[in-house]
C-alpha cells in the first residue's frame, strides 16, 4: 500500500497491491471501494492493459491524475473523472511547439478545476514542464526557455504543482537554480 491521498470530500485514495501481479490505484468513500485503474483496466487509446502505477495526485473533487504504464512501452499521464478515464498525454501525444511525441513522463499535480501540470521529456530529448487546462496542451518551460533574471536556458526540471492556472516548479542550468 502507498501513503493515502484524501480530498477535502474524505475520499481517500491509494496505490495497493495483491496477489498474481495485481496492482491498481483505488478509492474509498463512503464505505464503498472502488478502483480507479488496475492491471485489469484497459489503457484508453492504447493496447491492452496497464501494468504499474505511479505519482498520483488528488483534487478536492476527487479526480485523479497518475503515470501509468502498459506493455509495449506504452506509457503516459492520465485523468480519472468520475467514471471516465482519460488520456491527458501519451508517447502518441504530439509535444506542444515541438516536432516530435512524448516519450517520458514524471510526476503530475491537478487543481480544483481539473488543470494539470506535469513535467515530462520528448522523443528529441527535450524536456520541460507542461499543463493541460481545458483539454489543450502548452509548454510553460523547456529548455529552450530563457531563465528570467538569468544566463542561459532552463536545463533540470523539478515537479511542478498548478493552482488556477498557475505553475510553480524548481529548475537549474549551470549553476543557477530556482
Amino acid at each position: 500500500l502507498s501513503a493515502p491521498f484524501i480530498s477535502d470530500q474524505g475520499e481517500v485514495l491509494f496505490k495497493g497491491d495483491g496477489e498474481n501481479d495485481q496492482h491498481g490505484i483505488y478509492s474509498y468513500r463512503g464505505g464503498v471501494l472502488a478502483i480507479i485503474a488496475d492491471t485489469k483496466t484497459a489503457i484508453p487509446a492504447g493496447k491492452k492493459f496497464f501494468v504499474n502505477f505511479r505519482h498520483l495526485s488528488i483534487n478536492r473533487a476527487g479526480q485523479v491524475v497518475f503515470n501509468g504504464k502498459g506493455h509495449s512501452e506504452q506509457r503516459g499521464i492520465y485523468i480519472h473523472m468520475g467514471d471516465r478515464l482519460v488520456v491527458v498525454a501519451d508517447r502518441n501525444t504530439p509535444l506542444p511547439d515541438g516536432s516530435k511525441t512524448f516519450k517520458a513522463f514524471r510526476k503530475a499535480s491537478i487543481d480544483a478545476e481539473a488543470e494539470i501540470a506535469f513535467k515530462a521529456k520528448g522523443k528529441s530529448d527535450q524536456r520541460g514542464i507542461y499543463t493541460d487546462i481545458g483539454s489543450n496542451l502548452a509548454v510553460v518551460a523547456d529548455h529552450n526557455t530563457a531563465i528570467p533574471g538569468g544566463a542561459g536556458n532552463f536545463d533540470l526540471f523539478g515537479i511542478p504543482s498548478i493552482d488556477s492556472g498557475h505553475v510553480a516548479f524548481t529548475a537549474n542550468s549551470d549553476n543557477q537554480g530556482g
